[in-house]
């Protein structure tokens, strides 16, 4: 079974997709989006509400920078010369692709 619906949301609003925050559907689409979310971490170093971005969570911060491809400013400072550019492209384009609103665009767990 693909979907199931649950009464109750669990879990932290910030690792949360849309769709499951909003009518409790749950789908292993669910966790392609928490997974993307794991991923922005390790990229920006920031926490779901950190302070930095204010009242943002961070994929609503972070969304407007994916979108123009803005990605280094999306990397954590402290990495800026210790990473390959290669592999934190890829690991950015595959957090976007995570991240996208619509389930049935997103990536699944098998990809």
């Amino acid at each position: 079974m693909d979907s199931v619906y649950s009464t109750d949301v669990v879990g932290t609003l910030g690792y949360m997709a849309p769709e499951y925050a909003e009518s409790g559907k749950v789908s292993t689409k669910s966790d392609v989006y928490s997974f993307g979310v794991v991923l922005l971490q390790l990229i920006t170093g920031m926490r779901t509400t950190d302070k930095r971005i204010g009242n943002k969570s961070l994929v609503g911060w972070a969304r407007p920078l994916l979108k123009e491809r803005n990605y280094p400013d999306l990397i954590d400072e402290r990495m800026m010369d210790t990473y390959d550019c290669h592999q934190l492209f890829w690991m950015i384009r595959l957090a976007e692709k995570c991240l996208t609103r619509d389930p049935q665009k997103r990536l699944s767990m098998d990809t």
